[in-house]
C-alpha cells in the first residue's frame, strides 16, 4: 500500500466529495483503493438484501437504511463484500450497537446456518462490512475468531 493513500482519502474526505453510494464506489473505492467496479450507478450492479434475509427484525430493521452486496471483484474471490448504510451516525459509537446489527447479519450469512433456498454463505472470516452514515462516517468491519474460552468473535473495525 502506498504512502499517498492516506493523503488521498484524507483530501478526498476533507473536500466532501463523497457524499453518496454512487460517489462513494466511483471515487473511494475505484479511484483511491482501484477496486475493480462498472461505472454504473451501484443499484445497478450491487445486490440489495432485505432485513428478513438479514434476520434484522425490531430495532435493527429500524437502524439499517440499506445493506448492498457488491459483486466479486475477481472471479474466484472468497470474501462477501458488504456496504451497510445505518439511519443514525450514533451506531459508530460501540455502545449504540453496531455489533449487534453485525451479528445478527453473521448469523444469515455464515455457512452451516440455516438458510433459504440458495442464499449464498461465507465463512465468518470471508465477510466484510463496510458501514456508512450518510456517507460523512466510515467502518470496515470484520469479525475475527472467538478468543479461547469465549463463543462470540469479537468484531475489528477502522475507519474515519
Amino acid at each position: 500500500m502506498s504512502a499517498e493513500l492516506p493523503n488521498r482519502l484524507f483530501e478526498l474526505l476533507k473536500k466532501r466529495e463523497v457524499l453518496d453510494a454512487d460517489a462513494f464506489c466511483r471515487r473511494l473505492l475505484g479511484e483511491i483503493l482501484r477496486w475493480p467496479l462498472p461505472d454504473l450507478p451501484l443499484d445497478e450492479f450491487a445486490y440489495a438484501w432485505t432485513p428478513d434475509e438479514l434476520g434484522l427484525n425490531g430495532d435493527a430493521r429500524e437502524l439499517a437504511a440499506n445493506v448492498r452486496q457488491l459483486p466479486n471483484l475477481t472471479p474466484n474471490q472468497p470474501w462477501g463484500v458488504f456496504i451497510v448504510e445505518m439511519r443514525e451516525d450514533g451506531l459508530f459509537r460501540r455502545e449504540r450497537g453496531l455489533a449487534g446489527i453485525l451479528r445478527r447479519m453473521l448469523g444469515k450469512l455464515v455457512t452451516g446456518k440455516s438458510k433459504p433456498g440458495d442464499q449464498p454463505s461465507w465463512r465468518r472470516e470471508e465477510l466484510l462490512f463496510i458501514v456508512t452514515h450518510a456517507y460523512q462516517d466510515f467502518r470496515f468491519a470484520y469479525f475475527k475468531a472467538p478468543r479461547e474460552g469465549m463463543k462470540s468473535p469479537s468484531l475489528a473495525a477502522f475507519g474515519w
